[in-house]
């Protein structure tokens, strides 16, 4: 263009110049954002190059070749009538690529210059929709309201107002009730994103209606306020809706028909991108204040996060008797919902996460740093319909929540909230929920049962790092169900109760196990009838509680207690080396060498024991033992033993050496070396015959020193002490001169024979030789479950036992002979004490009248010595008198 400059006019040129510098500039900001000036500039200069300007400039450089290039297009070669042409159809290229530049360039632009009046009456509805267009745009709001019927975000787009209450956007008062404030444009595709909302508030307008006659919400999502449905990266930041007909905040799956969907309980961890779910959507420092049903909800939708929001004014707009207007709910399907830092006050729940019976429940929930003041439940998480009801099943869906330093003031009954019993905490139909740190504190509001409850098919619960204090008029701080509304694996620590609750903590009833408290600190108000602790059975572990200022401590299995005791249901190893306990109810406590115990077994133990002991069997025991002894029998046990083996049904094998025990019902002791071997045994007892066998002697320790018999007196009477006795048939009398003496009446017996110490002497048939008649009996050894329960199976075992006489009568009370007068331990060999009358002296022999010893150079027996010289008063004295 240079080559002719001066056969142009040099204002034309000057602005040609201008043009195609500002031309190739926009050609090189595909991405860079052109300020609307300069655009308006573009045009502006374009618009004053005239066809007859141009046609002037080149009749006056006609002469020139270089003149007539102008009428050639240099991007496509075509050749124009005249340089005007050519302009012409080159602005209309270059404005075509501009436009479509700038659609892809973020503009920013104002409602108002569309035509919006933000005065609270001026429809401006239409305004909106032009403003944002196709998107790619930050539309900003004045301060006032806004009436629209609805506006609908397209992608790429931003609406930004000068604050909360500031901008405000407001429903007409003829709006559909299906209409929401704002929302996406596109619900349908799944390829709504990158909408964002900044700073004003959204006003659904329900009050516009009269109490009376107020409508119902329209179904599904519709007749919200704030909804992303199907969207992508979305946001919406210092952001207010109000007074909805149904949601404030809504984040859920998108379709045509603006409905939740329900397809059934089933396992599933993210939601399907079919089912075209919201994702990537963040709420921050949002306030839901007056909602028909929730302040904020999610529904089958992915990775949510709200944080710093409040929400209160529960309505109840929905419908009549409607009572589940919630702060924060996360509903059917949400997946991996992260919620920190809110505030709920006064909802019919705080925080919710639930599922409806004929869908998912909401999983994968997390809360962190958030506290409700005065809902009737703060935090609540159930699967409706899964409650294990007669003819409902546990959910597949309901999984997985965390709550972490969150604190419930002061939760109570509401009108809003129906029937609804107040808890600061009720978890119910789910799996998995881990609660560390949180705070409930009441007053005298609250009219509820429990404070915090676990029930109704769910479980594996960890609540840990918790403080209840102030609800005076509820029954129990903390309720864990058993029974029809059970749970399972619940583990309790670190929880403290405080002037609180009647009673503190309920675990229990049946179908409850694996449940376990630990570090509990309870402190109670001295009501009367009050219980610490309480365990409706046996089923669970206890470590470390301590309650005071309550009635009693405790009560376990229905026995009330003073001071709680450490139970310790599960397997246990304590101070002990290599080694696993096996089997149920098993511990290893100060063992070594790789104690083991079998996992069919249960109720077994090993105690104090080296060298690799081993227990199996049931309800079986090792204690003090050495060099690897075995306790494999049923109710088995090896006791400060080595190398020793108790095989048997109720063997026991004790203080021995390579000692093998395989009787039933058998005591086996003695040593030997080498492997355990029954003919190392020396002494062995066998209690179902009541029989003692041994290899050495017995010896009396002490001064007693004659052997002795009952015999029962022929009058019925008692003889005293010392009477020298005679037979009158099987009985006895006092002995008189000429009458054979079989003995005395004796105090000093160091072994008593024919006791019959437990039970009528002819219980059991003997031969004809006075032996028992024996036969094989069957020993039931009923089975037991692995809490220690005994069940109706059993195993036979076969005990040689003598023969019942029919004639025995175990209803009949009987007394022992010993308590009976007429009975007599009478010596019969050996040094006995005896009556002596004052003729006899040491070296005598005696015989006797009426029973006392008197001198008989012919006499049967010996006085060793007098130990107390004849007394005329008393009438006796008192011999040693060898008796053989």
């Amino acid at each position: 263009m240079n080559g002719f400059n001066a056969q142009i006019n040099s204002e034309i040129y000057k602005r040609l110049v201008e043009i195609s510098d500002l031309k190739n500039l926009a050609a090189t900001a595909k991405y860079r954002s052109l300020r609307a000036e300069e655009l308006a500039r573009i045009s502006e200069m374009e618009s004053k190059i005239t066809r007859k300007q141009v046609k002037a400039a080149l009749e006056a450089g006609d002469q020139l070749e270089e003149v007539k290039m102008l009428r050639v297009d240099p991007q496509t070669g075509e050749t124009f009538d005249t340089a005007a042409d050519m302009f012409a159809a080159y602005q209309r290229r270059t404005k075509e690529k501009i436009d479509k530049m700038q659609a892809q360039i973020l503009r920013e632009v104002h409602v108002d210059d569309y035509g919006a009046v933000p005065d609270g009456v001026t429809d401006s509805t239409e305004a909106f929709k032009k403003a944002l267009g196709n998107g790619n745009v930050k539309v900003n709001m004045s301060a006032g309201t806004y009436r629209v019927n609805e506006i609908d975000m397209p992608s790429n787009s931003i609406l930004a107002g000068q604050g909360i209450d500031v901008t405000n956007i407001k429903l007409l008062d003829d709006a559909p009730v299906a209409s929401f404030v704002v929302t996406n444009a596109d619900q349908v595709s799944g390829k709504s994103e990158n909408i964002h909302l900044y700073d004003f508030t959204a006003d659904w307008n329900a009050s516009r209606y009269p109490v009376e006659g107020r409508p119902s919400a329209a179904g599904g999502y519709k007749s919200s306020g704030i909804v992303f449905a199907g969207a992508k990266f979305c946001s919406a930041t210092r952001v207010k809706a109000k007074d909805c007909l149904l949601h404030c905040f809504d984040i859920t799956a998108g379709n045509a028909e603006r409905v939740y969907f329900y397809d059934g309980d089933k396992v599933m961890d993210v939601n399907p991108l079919s089912k075209n779910p919201s994702e990537y959507i963040m709420l921050t420092d949002c306030i839901a204040d007056g909602h028909g049903d929730d302040g904020f909800t999610t529904h089958h939708s992915n990775y949510l996060f709200i944080e710093g929001c409040f929400s209160t004014g529960a309505t109840n707009y929905i419908d009549v008797g409607h009572k589940n207007s919630n702060g924060f709910e996360m509903d059917d399907g949400s997946r991996f919902v992260f919620v920190s830092r809110c505030v709920s006050k006064e909802n019919t729940r705080g925080y919710e996460v639930k599922g409806h019976e004929y869908s998912l429940a909401g999983a994968n929930i997390h809360f962190t740093d958030c506290i409700d003041i005065g809902s009737v439940i703060a935090f609540n998480f159930r699967h409706m319909g899964h409650y294990g009801s007669e003819g409902q099943e546990p959910s597949l869906s309901a999984k997985d929540i965390n709550v972490s330093n969150c604190v419930s003031l002061f939760p109570q009954r509401r009108s809003w909230g129906g029937d609804t019993d107040p808890r600061a905490l009720f978890v119910s139909s789910y799996m998995g929920v881990n609660i560390q740190g949180f705070e409930a504190i009441g007053d005298g509001a609250f009219d509820g049962e429990f404070v915090i409850e676990f029930a109704r098919e769910s479980g594996q619960y960890n609540l840990s790092n918790v403080i209840v204090r102030g609800f005076t008029k509820a029954t129990y701080d903390l309720m864990v169900r058993g029974g029809g509304r059970r749970v399972d694996s619940v583990n309790v620590s670190n929880f403290i109760a405080r002037d609180s609750a009647k009673n503190g903590i309920y675990v229990g009833g049946s179908g409850l196990e694996n449940a376990h408290l630990v570090n509990i600190q309870l402190h109670g108000r001295d009501v009367a009838g009050s219980v610490g602790i309480t365990l409706a059975n046996n089923q669970t572990s206890v470590l470390l509680a301590y309650a005071d200022r309550y009635a009693k401590a405790g009560s376990i299995a229905g026995e009330l207690i003073n001071d709680f005791p450490n139970l310790l249901r599960q397997n246990t190893k304590i101070s002990s080396g290599a080694g696993i306990p096996r089997g149920s109810n098993t511990s290893l406590i100060s063992t070594s060498g790789g104690a083991t115990t079998t996992e069919d077994g249960f109720n077994n133990v090993g105690i104090g024991s080296s060298g690799g002991p081993h227990v199996s069997g049931s309800n079986s025991f090792v204690l003090g033992t050495s060099q690897g002894s075995r306790a494999t029998g049923d109710r088995s046990g090896v006791i400060g033993s080595q190398n020793s083996r108790a095989q048997g049904t109720a063997s026991l094998v004790f203080a021995s050496g390579s000692v093998l025990n395989n009787e039933n019902y058998c005591i086996s002791m003695g040593a030997g070396n080498g492997d355990p071997s029954t003919r190392n045994a020396k002494i062995k007892m066998y209690t179902a015959q009541g029989n003692l066998r041994y290899t050495g002697t017995s010896e009396g320790g002490s001064t007693f020193s004659d052997y002795a018999e009952y015999f029962e007196s022929h009058d019925g009477q008692k003889i005293d002490t010392g009477y020298l006795v005679s037979l009158v048939g099987n009985k006895i009398k006092k002995a008189d001169k000429g009458e054979i003496i079989i003995g005395a009446i004796s105090e000093t017996a160091g072994t008593v024979l024919g006791s019959a110490a437990f039970a009528w002497q002819d219980r059991y048939l003997k031969n004809e030789f006075g032996g028992y008649i024996y036969e094989k009996q069957i020993m039931k050894e009923y089975d037991l479950d692995e809490d220690g329960n005994q069940l109706d199976t059993y195993k036979e075992v076969l005990i040689d036992m003598p023969k019942e006489n029919p004639a025995y009568n175990p209803q009949r009370e009987y007394e022992p002979r010993e308590e009976r007068d007429e009975w007599h331990i009478v010596g019969l060999v050996g040094q006995v004490h005896v009556r002596i009358d004052n003729t006899v002296q040491a070296g005598d022999q005696i015989s006797a009248i009426g029973g006392i010893a008197t001198k008989d150079d012919n006499g049967q027996f010996i006085v060793m010595n007098i130990t107390t010289p004849f007394n005329p008063d008393k009438g006796y004295g008192v011999a040693v008198v060898f008796i053989r």
